[in-house]
């Protein structure tokens, strides 16, 4: 079981790389605890978690870039709108006073 453990942790790095966990696990299908069905189901569902990690992380970060994109925009809409603000409310009062 040791042996499995270090196996799926060094496939760890190597998925980290590109790789699949499923290809680094299958020298340790010879161990009498775990068959060769079980190993591949467990390599099969961390390749997936794998997966599913990265997918949500690539999701967050363009979300993150969004979000920063509207505050950026916001920022700059609120800039303009002031002195046009301004603007609008002297130019109305001058012309309500010249009334």
């Amino acid at each position: 079981m040791d042996r499995f453990v270090r196996l799926l942790r060094q496939s760890g790095n190597k998925t980290a790389r590109g790789g699949r966990i499923a290809t680094r696990l299958a020298g340790c299908a010879d161990s009498p605890v775990i068959s060769e069905g079980e190993l591949q189901a467990v390599a099969d569902a961390c390749d997936h978690m794998i997966h599913e990690i990265a997918t949500r992380e690539r999701k967050l970060i363009e979300g993150e870039r969004m979000a920063v994109v509207g505050q950026f925009a916001a920022g700059i809409a609120h800039e303009l709108n002031n002195p046009i603000g301004v603007i609008c409310s002297v130019g109305s009062w001058a012309t309500f006073r010249e009334m």
